[in-house]
């Protein structure tokens, strides 16, 4: 172990505590490779709890943050500062981490001591590739950080194109463009075509473009990449979004999906976006999927313009086939006292014009909640059919008045030219 203390070094101000360790460490093991690090991707926790390695903390106390995850009903420990002895692949390295306050937050730095400097390196970039690759998860950015989600991706692999409900021929569509894309990788490059592609989901809230989505991802076997926002405390807009591209560039192929995409993109990093999306950089292999259920709020140079979003799709509320076909797969998987038959579908399906799927499973909640409550007193059908006015007052809630936008916020599209764009990507 080391001679020199700690809270000492500490102490000191940042560039000076990184350059006093340098040396330290560089003193005490001489025989040794010592290799600094300050990467998101030295994610050496992660790459231990997989079992990759072997990671234990030494006699020297240990500082941590804990936090307490609502989601996982779990606390996780966030290492701050402390030693720690690593055995990888019959090598054995020391690990030394501390952190400081850096532009109002704060900073880890790792400092990786290995006997030779072709062993040290090697495990850096063990571990940074670990992080960096997407099996399992999907990888999602919001507030300025990518981090895997495995629970996301579980509930992909549950959305299947077999549940999938939509009108017409639109499912198939949109399967076989998708799934074209990615398995003609060398047809494109043959014929000296980028092999990029974007793709628009438009319509109402709660019509399919999630599920849609789901289906893609869970169907064409490539990494997933899910932008939750573009904010972030003490990074740019800019920033921001040149750290999704690049890292989306360095996992191809691969899907980028920008979800409800009128609030990631606004007027002050719209032309950076664009430049992203439709720049200078290839973006080879690529898939760029973006929804939303605002078109009109969507600048033209979005919108309109060939080669950024190639292709749109209208998720439209469903018609009476598609409300049935919905309401027989929900029924199907309950119980016999709870489902409908051929008639009852009708019925239900014409009573339930303009809603959408979103709906429709809600029209189905509240009417099993209310059966439950009293067991057999009234068919489902009844109950259906009383609870439908009462979803569809909510359905129809007066519109918030609109605050007056500046010239260079106003939309440029009308109501008669959105019908349109409408009815021409249908």
């Amino acid at each position: 172990m080391p001679s020199f203390r700690l809270p000492e070094v500490l102490n000191l101000s940042p560039h000076a505590m990184l350059y006093a360790l340098t040396e330290h460490l560089a003193a005490e093991f001489p025989d040794h490779h010592l290799l600094a690090t300050a990467s998101w991707s030295f994610q050496i926790e992660g790459f231990a709890s997989e079992g990759h390695c072997q990671f234990d903390p030494l006699e020297i106390p240990v500082e941590y943050e804990y936090r307490w995850e609502m989601e996982h009903r779990l606390s996780r420990a966030n290492i701050w500062t402390g030693w720690f002895s690593v055995q990888w692949e019959e090598q054995s390295y020391f690990l030394l981490c501390v952190n400081f306050h850096k532009d109002y937050g704060r900073q880890r730095h790792w400092f990786l001591l290995g006997e030779t400097e072709a062993a040290t390196r090697r495990f850096f970039e063990a571990v940074s590739q670990f992080a960096t690759e997407v099996t399992g998860e999907v990888l999602v950015f919001d507030g300025g950080c990518w981090a895997k989600d495995k629970d996301l991706f579980d509930s992909i692999q549950n959305s299947t194109w077999d549940d999938l409900i939509l009108e017409g021929d639109l499912k198939a569509e949109i399967r076989q463009d998708l799934e074209g894309f990615f398995k003609a990788g060398e047809t494109y490059r043959k014929y000296k075509i980028p092999w990029k592609r974007g793709i628009l989901f438009l319509g109402p809230p709660g019509n399919g473009k999630t599920h849609t989505i789901k289906a893609i991802v869970g169907s064409i076997g490539f990494p997933c990449l899910y932008v939750k926002s573009l904010k972030a405390e003490h990074q740019t807009d800019h920033q921001l979004i040149g750290e999704v591209f690049d890292r989306t560039r360095a996992t191809a192929p691969c899907v980028l999906v920008l979800e409800d995409l009128d609030a990631l993109i606004d007027d002050e990093n719209r032309s950076f976006f664009l430049n992203e999306l439709d720049g200078f950089a290839a973006n080879e292999g690529i898939l760029t999927i973006g929804t939303t259920n605002h078109p009109e709020r969507l600048d033209p140079a979005i919108l309109e313009r060939p080669s950024r979003f190639d292709r749109k799709y209208t998720f439209r509320l469903p018609g009476e086939l598609e409300r049935s076909a919905y309401l027989h797969r929900f029924s199907e998987k309950l119980e016999p006292d709870l489902r409908l038959d051929d008639e009852d579908l009708k019925i239900v399906a014409e009573a339930t014009d303009e809603y959408s799927f979103a709906y429709l499973k809600e029209l189905y909640l509240s009417s099993l909640m209310s059966w439950i409550s009293a067991p057999g007193e009234r068919p489902i059908r009844e109950i259906m059919l009383s609870q439908c006015q009462t979803l569809r007052s909510q359905m129809t809630t007066e519109p918030e008045p609109e605050s007056q936008p500046s010239p260079q916020r106003r939309s440029t599209l009308t109501p008669a030219m959105m019908r349109a764009y409408m009815d021409r990507w249908r």
